[in-house]
């Protein structure tokens, strides 16, 4: 985080600079991208996973400050625009240059809300540990024996 700048020597949230130059809905993903791999990488290695709260503010804070920024609006008032999910449309034209026609779509960005972007990695990192308990896998060291959790032995002896 400190590579982008996102804190200054208080550790208060500042603005982006190197992202004020891409449109609205691209900051917000790019920040909503930021904060999902945050959390998939450190959440495992927490005590108390309520530690990410502070990061949760940072990024979010950070991504208001740097819309706010380059739209030179307060962050009051990207709040009211956008809402308190930071919900925006965005719209694609695709023009079909043989058929002289284009088509409209619509797609949704909104910046994810900490408790659920919690619960979510929290469930997936639940199934792995799960899946990993039920596989049973023998070790690397050849030549010695491993007992499994329901007390069948196995030989793990190399052959060539």
């Amino acid at each position: 985080m400190i590579g982008l700048q996102m804190i200054n020597q208080k550790y208060q949230p500042r603005h982006v600079g190197l992202y004020c130059n891409l449109k609205p809905w691209d900051i917000i993903t790019k920040f909503s991208q930021k904060l999902i791999g945050f959390l998939n990488y450190y959440y495992g290695y927490l005590t108390y996973p309520s530690d990410l709260g502070t990061y949760y503010y940072i990024l979010r804070y950070s991504c208001l400050k740097t819309l706010s920024y380059r739209m030179k609006i307060s962050i009051s008032r990207i709040q009211k625009i956008y809402g308190d999910k930071m919900y925006m449309k965005k719209t694609i034209r695709m023009i079909n240059s043989k058929i002289g026609t284009y088509t409209v779509k619509e797609t949704y960005v909104k910046f994810p809300r900490y408790l659920k972007a919690r619960d979510a990695i929290s469930k997936r990192l639940a199934v792995e540990k799960e899946n990993e308990r039920g596989k049973n896998i023998c070790p690397k060291s050849y030549g010695e024996n491993y007992s499994h959790s329901d007390g069948s032995t196995v030989s793990n002896k190399y052959k060539s």
